[in-house]
């Protein structure tokens, strides 16, 4: 019940942050300003391991991981007072539709949920084929979802979805590319966590220390991606893409072909590599997707973009674990599993991570290719009406 508690809130949160930096920025300052997001994210990211790992040491293996719950109120606190301080109270005009669509946000909920709990199931040791089956109530929900959202726009209201936002192609192509981009990235940091605490025996502050380089070196990469995105578009996302590949290709030959004491150092340079590129990723495809989102749809298009990170982090991460932890099942479970298992467990759970991130480069390649034709960029009315 808390963590609904908490997936409301953060619901309501994260997309009012993107509308805001939509409203309040414009041209190249907006470019900027989704810069300082994504540097905020990546030093958030590099610390937030790490102290968790800290916390856990010093409250011990049974109730230190009740420690990082309480972490969240002092940091609730503080960011509750920095809200009441600096964010400007302004509103943006009412259209004269301010009905709240519920049955479109159950049907919606709904939806999401039957997508997700067959993936959020999937662990690789001994599932339930029939978790599945969920999935036909997904296509059903789905489809009843986009018909009551036409039949309640046809009535003059304002529906949960615009679906007129994905005629814009800047939108959809970035959608679609941070979706894809977020299946693999947090699976990445999964199965990495995974292999060194389980494989290599890690404490959980050292291996929290593995991902520092990434969320540093994220964090430059977004500030300066923020300013470059203005004069590169989208080459800079797919040269951020082809940089994160490439880091995930030297993180993995880290991890199963290093000596064991040099391994998580060694890591840590495919962590640095990939974090440049995921600097030049995230930032700068926020800006080039929201380009030519109407203000007053901000929020809307930021929410959805939202949801289609979420149902991508928990199919990515479903994906890559249970490979992982099908290869270890294999070999009698993690009490009979030696380094050379979880050498071929993180292999093979790295293979879908890539593939995930070279879906996400074809995407990026495709669009580059789209505006070079000028393709995109057209539809800006059509999302406005």
């Amino acid at each position: 019940a808390a963590r609904i508690l908490q997936g409301v809130a953060a619901g309501i949160q994260m997309p009012q942050v993107l509308g805001l930096i939509q409203q309040l920025f414009q041209g190249k300052e907006r470019g900027r300003a989704f810069g300082f997001f994504g540097a905020i994210i990546g030093v958030s990211t590099a610390f937030g391991p790490t102290l968790g790992g800290l916390l856990i040491a010093i409250g011990g293996p049974e109730d230190g991981w009740r420690l990082l719950f309480w972490m969240n109120i002092p940091l609730g606190l503080i960011a509750i007072f920095f809200a009441l301080k600096l964010l400007p109270k302004t509103r943006t005009a009412s259209n004269g539709h301010n009905e709240l669509d519920l049955f479109g946000i159950v049907l919606l909920g709904l939806t999401i949920f039957t997508l997700m709990l067959p993936f959020v199931l999937t662990t690789g040791q001994g599932d339930d084929p029939l978790r599945w089956l969920f999935l036909i109530g997904f296509v059903g929900f789905g489809a009843a979802f986009v018909w009551w959202e036409q039949r309640y726009k046809a009535r003059g209201k304002s529906p949960v979805v615009h679906f007129s936002l994905f005629s814009l192609a800047s939108y959809r192509n970035g959608t679609l590319i941070a979706t894809v981009y977020f299946c693999a990235l947090p699976a990445t940091f999964l199965l990495t966590t995974l292999y060194l605490q389980q494989g290599l025996g890690l404490e959980p502050v050292y291996a929290g220390m593995v991902t520092i380089p990434f969320a540093l070196t994220s964090a430059v990469a977004a500030f300066y991606g923020g300013r470059l995105v203005d004069r590169f578009g989208r080459s800079l996302v797919v040269l951020g893409l082809i940089l994160v590949a490439v880091g995930f290709v030297a993180l993995l030959l880290a991890a199963v072909l290093t000596p064991r004491d040099i391994t998580p150092y060694a890591m840590g340079i495919g962590m640095l590599i990939a974090g440049t590129g995921g600097g030049f990723v995230i930032s700068p495809n926020q800006t080039l997707t929201l380009a030519e989102v109407p203000v007053e749809m901000g929020g809307v298009a930021g929410s959805m973009g939202q949801v289609g990170q979420r149902a991508g982090t928990a199919i990515g991460t479903a994906a890559a674990v249970s490979t992982f932890y099908s290869v270890i099942a294999g070999a009698g479970g993690a009490e009979g599993a030696d380094l050379d298992i979880y050498h071929e467990a993180y292999r093979n759970g790295f293979f879908v991570t890539i593939a995930l991130v070279s879906v996400a480069l074809v995407l990026g390649l495709m669009d580059l290719r789209a505006r070079k034709k000028g393709r995109v960029g057209d539809g800006a009315e059509a999302a406005a009406a």
